[in-house]
């Protein structure tokens, strides 16, 4: 539609000068083929432009590239590192993400912990993918398994988070 070549034209004049969001949102457009023929190579490169310069929802979604090999070469090395990256800036969808590449040992030694830890931070932010995963990998973690689990969340909120006090 018009407004979508309209939109790719200010967002290319953004991404141009440097800023992330807009090349994010071309790397966006160029995977949904959204006012711009679909290209996932360039979808590609304008996440990584953007995830090189800290925006967590570019490295989510870079991830998602090597994790699926769409326009990049398929690396789930390469994908775990993006999403750890987005994770530790508490984007939701990259902590889950993060979660199930220790959930399925894809990039990194299986860990269901980790996982569990992971989306457990995921659902505190009422990321709703992350519920069925959740009560898989809660199920066949012990209690101390889970307290553990608990603490590493409290721990990893209130050293991002320095005004999250436990209660």
């Amino acid at each position: 539609a018009e407004n979508d070549q309209e939109a790719i034209e200010w967002y290319q004049k953004a991404a141009t000068l440097g800023f992330a969001a807009s090349q994010n949102n071309l790397g966006v457009a160029y995977a949904r083929g959204k006012g711009v023929a679909a290209n996932q190579k360039t979808a590609a490169e304008w996440y990584g432009k953007a995830a090189a310069q800290g925006l967590a929802s570019a490295q989510n979604n870079l991830g998602l590239m090597y994790v699926t090999g769409r326009g990049v070469e398929q690396n789930d090395t390469m994908a775990f590192e993006w999403f750890q990256k987005s994770a530790e800036q508490g984007f939701a969808l990259g902590q889950s993400n993060l979660a199930m590449m220790f959930k399925d040992g894809r990039g990194v030694k299986q860990d269901e912990l980790a996982a569990f830890v992971w989306l457990s931070l995921a659902k505190k932010s009422n990321l709703n993918i992350a519920g069925l995963a959740f009560k898989e990998l809660e199920s066949k973690l012990t209690d101390d398994d889970k307290k553990s689990a608990d603490q590493k969340v409290m721990g990893w909120m209130t050293s991002h988070y320095p005004t999250i006090t436990e209660p």
